[in-house]
């Protein structure tokens, strides 16, 4: 799991202490590293947060099927 200040420079490795706060959170987004959040990305990324199997069930239909076309 990354961790991030809000200069970004509180990072996990050293090749994070160079992103952005945004550009790591859309590391942690895309869990596959392919450069495509996937409706699978965001429930893996639910589940690591620690949100229940439920919500994030609910929360990958939600955010994908909401948000896919306008991104």
């Amino acid at each position: 799991m990354i961790r991030c200040d809000r200069n970004g420079d509180d990072a996990d490795a050293d090749t994070d202490r160079n992103l952005s706060v945004l550009q790591q959170h859309v590391k942690f987004s895309d869990r596959s590293d392919d450069g495509i959040t996937s409706i699978l990305d965001t429930f893996r990324g639910f589940r690591a947060l620690g949100f229940n199997l439920a919500l994030s069930i609910l929360a990958m239909f939600m955010i994908n099927g909401t948000m896919a076309d306008t991104t």
